[in-house]
C-alpha cells in the first residue's frame, strides 16, 4: 500500500520503533553535529521535532530542557522507555504542522530525518520557526536525493520505481534539492552551513541493502548496527574517507543544515 493511501499517523503507528546503536561514520558524524549544535550559542530549551524511537534524542538529552515530539504514540512510548532515566525530557504526541506550543517557546530546534516524511514540509518549517525564539538555532537533517550530482538522481531513469518503492516503504513523501531547502528556509532563517553525507559509495551500499531487505520493517536499522568485526571496520573505511572528502559537495543524498532564525 502506498504512503498516500493511508493516514500518516496510522502509517507510523505500524512501524517497529527502537533506538539503535550508533557506530558507523555517518552516525558518528551526526552525533558530533548535534553536540556542536548544543554547545553553540545560548539557550537551554531544545525541541526534538520528530523524535522517533529516541536514537538522537539520547544525544539531545544533554540540553537542560528537551521537548521530544512525534506524531506516533508508539514512537513516543519507545523513546520514553529508552530515556526513562532522564527527568529533563518532556514527551508530546503531535503533528509538526500544528505544534502545541506558544510562540518563541524554545531556544533551538533539531529536526532529524523527519522533513522528508511530512506531507507539508513548508508548513512544518513555519511551525518550527514560530515556536523558535528570534536568533534561535535550527539543526536539520533531511533527504536531498534530487540534487543532480547524486547517484540516486542519476540512476532514477533506470531504477526510479525501485528507488521510489524503497523510499515509500520508509514513509518518504518529499525528496529535496539544496535549492529547495534554501527556498523553504529563506523567509525566516539565515543558513550558516550545509554539508552532505551518504555520497556515491555510501548510497550504493545502502541501496543494495534496502533492496535485499525490502520486506523487513527493521532492515534500515540493521545496516547501522556495528558488528565489531574486522570486515565491518574495513568496509566503513572508504565510506568514512568519502564522507570527509566530499562533505561540502552536493553528491550526498542527505543534507545537514545549520541555520539561525532571523531577528526581527
Amino acid at each position: 500500500m502506498d504512503q498516500q493511501d493511508i493516514n500518516p499517523r496510522s502509517f507510523y503507528e505500524s512501524r517497529i520503533w527502537k533506538s539503535h546503536v550508533i557506530g558507523n561514520p555517518y552516525e558518528i558524524a551526526r552525533v558530533q553535529y548535534i553536540q556542536d549544535f548544543l554547545d553553540e550559542g545560548s539557550g537551554t530549551t531544545v525541541l526534538d521535532a520528530g523524535c522517533g524511537g529516541g536514537t538522537y534524542t539520547s544525544v539531545l538529552v544533554e540540553a537542560s530542557l528537551l521537548i521530544a515530539a512525534d506524531i506516533s504514540f508508539s514512537a513516543v512510548n519507545a523513546a520514553k522507555q529508552n530515556l526513562s532515566l532522564y527527568d529533563n525530557v518532556f514527551f508530546v504526541v503531535c503533528d509538526l504542522t500544528h505544534l502545541p506550543f506558544r510562540d518563541a517557546a524554545v531556544d533551538k530546534v533539531a529536526c532529524i530525518d523527519v522533513l522528508e516524511h511530512v506531507d507539508e514540509p513548508q508548513k512544518a518549517l513555519d511551525e518550527m520557526s514560530r515556536v523558535l525564539r528570534s536568533g534561535g538555532q535550527m539543526l536539520l537533517f533531511t533527504a536531498c536525493g534530487e540534487n543532480k550530482l547524486t547517484l540516486e538522481h542519476m540512476l532514477k531513469p533506470l531504477f526510479g520505481r525501485l528507488i521510489n518503492s524503497i523510499r515509500s516503504r520508509f514513509g518518504h513523501v518529499s525528496i529535496f534539492t539544496t535549492a529547495g531547502i534554501r527556498e523553504m528556509l529563506s523567509r525566516d532563517f539565515l543558513i550558516n552551513r550545509i554539508e552532505y553525507m551518504h555520497h556515491w559509495a555510501g548510497w550504493l551500499l545502502k541501496f543494495f541493502w534496502d533492496v535485499k531487505h525490502m520486506n523487513s520493517l527493521e532492515s534500515h536499522q540493521a545496516l547501522l548496527e556495528p558488528t565489531g568485526s574486522s570486515l565491518s571496520r574495513i568496509l566503513w573505511l572508504p565510506l568514512e574517507a568519502e564522507f570527509k572528502l566530499f562533505r561540502t559537495r552536493s553528491l550526498g543524498t542527505e543534507a545537514t543544515v545549520k541555520a539561525t532564525k532571523k531577528r526581527y
